[in-house]
Order: structure tokens, then C-alpha cells, then sequence
């Protein structure tokens, strides 16, 4: 038994929306993707980067690299927490990062989160340090990332 036309073409037609709905969002998906710092295997790192890096850190073999603009980060793990390196194209370091238990925080920004976000945690915490020594502290909460000086004192927030 066939269909009459009107139905063979009405159910094209939704097939085709609904294949263009999905082009289109794997597309934006793709585009979202792409804003990110760029992922890099090792040989398009610049070699003196990563013979800054085996100098600062010759214990670390297993890196993943990504370039953001002129800079280059290596990620890695190291004693059972995430770290990373950035380098700049004169090969002089510019931060490390490196995670942390929440509870890790300065009691001033443990106070802060709980008095401003009440029963949100904080999530996904750095420490970072600058070339110059300067440590910050980072975590997200609902969406915000929050930034820290070396003592706990709030700095800022900003939209993920």
C-alpha cells in the first residue's frame, strides 16, 4: 500500500528540516570548538619552548600542548593533580598553573563563596603563578570564574 503524494512530500520535507538542524548544529558546535586555544602536536611546538620546558621540568614526559596566540602551554599531571606551564615565543615563562582541592583555598575566598554563592561550591581551583612570583587563585561557580589575590581577598568575576 502506498502513501498519497501529500504525505510523501510532507515527510520529506520534515526529513529535510530536521537534517539541516542537525548540519546547522554541528556546525555551531564546531565553530564553539574552534575558539579555544589551539591543540598542537609536539613537533609544531617550537623546539627552544620545549627545551625550556625539559629544563624546568625534566621529570614530566607525557605533555599535551595547545597554542593561544603567541603563547604555548603545556599541560600535564604531576603528582596526581593537572599542572601546566606557559610559555611565550621568547621562551621566558609566564604562568604555571596548577590544581587544587577547594578546601586548599585561603580561608578569605572560602569565606567570600560562601556568603555570595550560599550553597553553590566552587569548582575546577588553580593556583597560578606568574613569572614575577605573583600567585592568584581561581575556581568557577555557577557559570562565573572567580579570581583571588595570594590572600583570599576577592579581585573580580567573569562569565564563562
Amino acid at each position: 500500500m502506498e502513501l498519497p503524494l501529500e504525505y510523501r512530500v510532507n515527510y520529506f520535507s520534515i526529513l529535510n528540516i530536521i537534517m539541516k538542524t542537525i548540519v546547522l548544529f554541528l556546525a555551531i558546535l564546531g565553530g564553539i570548538t574552534t575558539v579555544n586555544a589551539q591543540k598542537l602536536m609536539a613537533k609544531n611546538v617550537p623546539e627552544a619552548v620545549i627545551n625550556a620546558f625539559i629544563r624546568d621540568y625534566p621529570s614530566v614526559v607525557l605533555v599535551d600542548w595547545s597554542q593561544d596566540g603567541n603563547n604555548f602551554e603545556a599541560k600535564y599531571d604531576k603528582d596526581q593533580l593537572k599542572k601546566s606551564a606557559t610559555y611565550n615565543a621568547l621562551v621566558e615563562m609566564i604562568e604555571t598553573e596548577e590544581e587544587m582541592a577547594a578546601t586548599a583555598l585561603p580561608a578569605a575566598s572560602r569565606d567570600y563563596v560562601r556568603m555570595t554563592y550560599k550553597e553553590e561550591e566552587i569548582k575546577n581551583v588553580s593556583k597560578v603563578t606568574s613569572s614575577g612570583g605573583t600567585v592568584t587563585y581561581i575556581g568557577e561557580v555557577k557559570g562565573n570564574i572567580l579570581i583571588f589575590d595570594a590572600k583570599g581577598a576577592f579581585v573580580k568575576a567573569v562569565k564563562k
